[in-house]
């Protein structure tokens, strides 16, 4: 015990940090209800996502959805060795970069960990930013404008040139498609202008893109899949083969050569009836790549429900829920022709209705990762076993016998409501996605690995309990573990409190009811030899975050020992404080 005043003079002077890796892909949920990424990591290679520290907070702005901040499309890559990740805020109209800077698994936000690599809201105008793709000459593409509402409208291209982590210089936005333009394709009838005003989602294909314009039936957007893509580098899209009408399958624009199997009748109608008259098309607003021995191969899926105008076709055929693969069978950049579609998974209500609705996708390896709205967000996944094209064969939708390989319900009923908190007016666990995104497990740093949570915590102020959390690695000469309150009032003085023992606690058992220190409903359960204060971020009445790291010297005979710790918050009154106190966390030091 004589190292026990040698960590803690370390551990006074702390530092941010937290969670990620795993066996399948690691999933990533763009979560709008709490202003977070959720990350999902299979620890103990079961399939599923089950397990302790499976589900962890990736990055959150600390205010748990007190902005209304809309993270959106998250896309990640490899740069010079170390994983990337983009994503928009659609609210903001932000371009975000995040990189583990400190190696705790976390992008911690307000630190080098997330810079802004553009702000589109400032430098372009209003543009409601929202499809994003990461091509492998180093572009970010977006498009902007889904919704009508902005003054920045089309396709763009970005390039960090100078190599300062942001594409806001002088140069480094390239406007390839832009709305009112004179970009056009070539068709049958002769070239056709690009309709750039609505353009929602893109994926990556080559140097360039595939891009989907249509949001609603009230815009004249062509309801089509556009590929884009600077082959001469002379900083457009205008020369051959540069812009190409990739895939009609609505046949709403019919200026448009249209797709000859769906035009055919050979696939589906993409267009939705109710009571025998036309409510608009479906959309193909969920898009990735995959690449297939020497092939690129494209995916796309609609996002309709399974109830309301756009749930069946004329015929009855479900419109929700459907996943084509898309391949250029014929060299001619575009997958029109004949069998360059075909029907990968049909999860539509007319099918078992597996998919009521479709809120993202992502490819990796050999599996689509799909997250679906059922109750609530459902991840599961879809390989094509025995390849012949399609996932839907006994054992190909891989769904943990029909309970998804994670949800935030089942999640919250084992774990508590970290990283998902508990919603009191709707008696759940409940997650707003908005999009999703994988990559491959391990790449990113592991999350929080021997930490435990147990007992309960109490709340004198109001009927909100703080919780606590844990993320990163304690592991010596580090400062990769950090520890969080949440779900307590902002601009508070909270305390860490830390011990060595969860038995006795100045001679008394543990736990310990501070009922007879004029705390009832509190308990202690380890004996609090250390205090380290903080303030809680600023906030509503439940949307502060307390943070520490503990920073871990290097010195061997640390390795296995067990920290308890539990937060206290200190709610400042007129004629005091109200006192407020998690459940128990522990963590064991590791090498």
């Amino acid at each position: 015990m004589k190292a026990l005043p040698y960590i803690f003079g370390a551990l006074a002077g702390s530092a941010l940090a937290s969670a990620a890796s795993a066996q399948v892909a690691d999933v990533f949920l763009m979560d709008a209800q709490h202003d977070q990424i959720l990350r999902l990591a299979d620890l103990d290679a079961d399939g599923i996502y089950h397990s302790t520290n499976e589900a962890s907070s990736f990055w959150n702005n600390g205010t748990l959805g007190a902005t209304s901040v809309y993270p959106e499309h998250v896309q990640m890559r490899n740069e010079a060795g170390v994983p990337v990740a983009y994503w928009i805020d659609a609210k903001l109209d932000i371009i975000y970069r995040g990189v583990d800077t400190d190696g705790n698994g976390l992008l911690d936000h307000g630190t080098p960990d997330v810079t802004v690599f553009r702000d589109s809201g400032v430098l372009d105008g209003s543009s409601s930013a929202n499809g994003l793709a990461l091509t492998p000459d180093g572009a970010v593409w977006y498009c902007a404008d889904y919704d009508g509402s902005g003054t920045h409208k089309g396709v763009f291209r970005l390039f960090d040139i100078n190599g300062d982590g942001d594409a806001a210089d002088l140069g480094e936005q390239v406007a390839l498609v832009p709305d009112g333009g004179t970009v056009s394709t070539p068709n049958a009838g002769g070239p056709v202008l690009v309709d750039a005003e609505n353009m929602v989602e893109m994926t990556e294909l080559g140097n360039g893109v595939i891009a989907w314009t249509g949001y609603s039936g009230s815009f004249s957007a062509d309801f089509s899949l556009y590929r884009f893509e600077d082959l001469n580098g002379d900083g457009d899209v205008l020369d051959t083969d540069e812009a190409i009408n990739w895939l009609n399958a609505t046949g709403k624009n019919p200026a448009l050569d249209m797709n000859v199997d769906f035009q055919s009748g050979v696939l589906r109608s993409m267009e939705a009836f109710v009571g025998g008259v036309s409510k608009g098309h479906a959309r193909f607003m969920k898009l990735c790549t995959r690449v297939e021995g020497l092939s690129e191969v494209v995916y796309v899926a609609t996002d309709s429900s399974d109830t309301g105008d756009f749930s069946l076709n004329l015929a009855g055929q479900g419109l929700n829920g459907l996943i084509y693969r898309c391949e250029d069978l014929n060299g001619d950049r575009d997958v029109n022709d004949a069998g360059e579609v075909t029907l990968y998974f049909d999860g539509s209500n007319s099918a078992g209705n597996e998919f009521p609705k479709i809120l993202g996708m992502d490819a990796v390896g050999t599996s689509i990762y799909i997250a679906g709205l059922s109750n609530d967000t459902v991840v599961t996944r879809l390989e094509d076993i025995n390849a012949d094209g399609d996932a839907m064969d006994p054992g190909e939708h891989i769904d943990n016998g029909g309970q998804g390989l994670w949800d935030p319900n089942t999640w919250g009923g084992i774990h508590g409501d970290y990283p998902v908190p508990y919603d009191i007016t709707y008696g759940n666990y409940h997650v707003f996605t908005l999009d999703m995104g994988a990559f491959g497990g391990g790449a990113w740093a592991a999350p929080a690995a021997n930490w435990f949570v147990s007992g309960v915590g109490c709340s004198l102020y109001s009927s909100d309990i703080p919780t606590i959390h844990g993320a990163g690695s304690a592991q010596i000469g580090t400062a990769n573990f950090t520890t969080e309150m949440r779900n307590v009032p902002g601009g508070m003085p909270a305390a860490l409190t830390v011990g060595f023992n969860t038995d006795f606690w100045l001679g008394i058992p543990l736990p310990f009811d501070l009922a007879a220190l004029g705390w009832p409903g509190c308990n202690l359960y380890q004996d609090w030899q250390y205090t380290l204060f903080t303030v809680t971020s600023a906030g509503g009445p439940t949307d502060g975050v307390a943070s520490m790291a503990l920073n871990l010297p290097n010195f061997a005979p640390l390795v296995g020992l067990d920290l308890p710790m539990q937060w206290a918050l200190l709610n400042l009154t007129p004629v005091g404080f109200d006192l407020g106190l998690t459940p128990l966390g522990e963590v064991t030091v590791v090498p």
